[in-house]
């Protein structure tokens, strides 16, 4: 990466709503409406997850670019402009699953000229102490990985 190198991410968002009076079936695309953003995304949008990006709403059900096994930042974050927004940006909350926070970290790789994960290792958990923190799962580390438990019929049970 260089220092020219620039978010490549489309700056005119389109909102999709659904279209008012219909409806669809669970697997079945609804019917949408789009309408320009407002205005561009912000990265305090971002971080407080009121860009409507990948939100849960109609947009992101639509999006068919998912993130897929081995996308990195640099070619996953220009799929995301393609996808249309599920609200107007800074209008509400709704969490963005990874899509907001995987810009953000994209912005960083680009302006400090490291990947992300590398980034975080050397400006924040090293410095911390964190040494068992990362991105990939070691085989020497799998042992301190917790399981994951669901509710189910009103009891905990190992995932």
């Amino acid at each position: 990466m260089s220092a020219g190198d620039e978010l490549e991410i489309a700056r005119d968002f389109q909102v999709a709503t659904r279209k008012p009076g219909t409806k669809s079936l669970p697997g079945e695309a609804p019917e949408v409406v789009y309408e320009p953003a407002g205005r561009d995304l912000t990265i305090l949008d971002l971080m407080t997850h009121t860009s409507g990006l990948i939100s849960g709403g109609v947009g992101a059900a639509l999006f068919g670019n998912r993130r897929e096994r081995g996308d990195t930042l640099a070619t996953y974050i220009p799929k995301l402009g393609s996808a249309a927004l599920d609200f107007q940006p800074g209008t509400k909350w709704r969490y963005s699953g990874g899509a907001g926070i995987d810009t953000l970290g994209r912005i960083v790789e680009i302006t400090s000229g490291k990947d992300f994960a590398t980034f975080l290792k050397t400006r924040i958990f090293e410095p911390l102490g964190m040494k068992d923190t990362s991105f990939d799962l070691t085989e020497d580390k799998l042992a301190l990985l917790l399981p994951l438990y669901r509710r189910e019929n009103g009891e905990w049970v190992q995932a």
